[in-house]
């Protein structure tokens, strides 16, 4: 499964969301963002904060990217294989690496069928 997130300021696009997988299926997301007013250096983090379709090691992913006026940011997080089923509502936050300002934060869920 691929969950492809796309941001920019003020707008969020996670698609899908839902995300539906089955236990031992690939996840991967694809973080991107194709706005050139964004800092030269992001920060974004995949986190879940109550429970882990991934068992207790998983509970985050956090990449740089590094944009430019010509070039996007984009990164590819995972394949990781989900473990635990049920509803993993998770967090995609996305911040300046310099600042340390968050840009954005969105809460898509992620669900894992036996």
């Amino acid at each position: 499964m691929r969950i492809v997130v796309n941001f920019s300021p003020g707008q969020w696009a996670v698609d899908p969301n839902p995300a539906r997988v089955r236990v031992g299926e690939p996840i991967e997301w694809i973080l991107r963002s194709h706005n050139r007013q964004l800092p030269e250096l992001l920060v974004w983090t995949v986190y879940f904060n109550r429970t882990s379709p991934f068992g207790l090691v998983i509970s985050r992913f956090t990449v740089t990217t590094v944009g430019s006026a010509s070039a996007d940011h984009l990164v590819f997080v995972g394949p990781v294989y989900a473990a635990v089923p049920g509803d993993h509502k998770y967090g995609v936050r996305v911040q300046d690496a310099i600042s340390q300002r968050i840009e954005a934060d969105d809460d898509p869920v992620l669900i894992v069928i036996p």
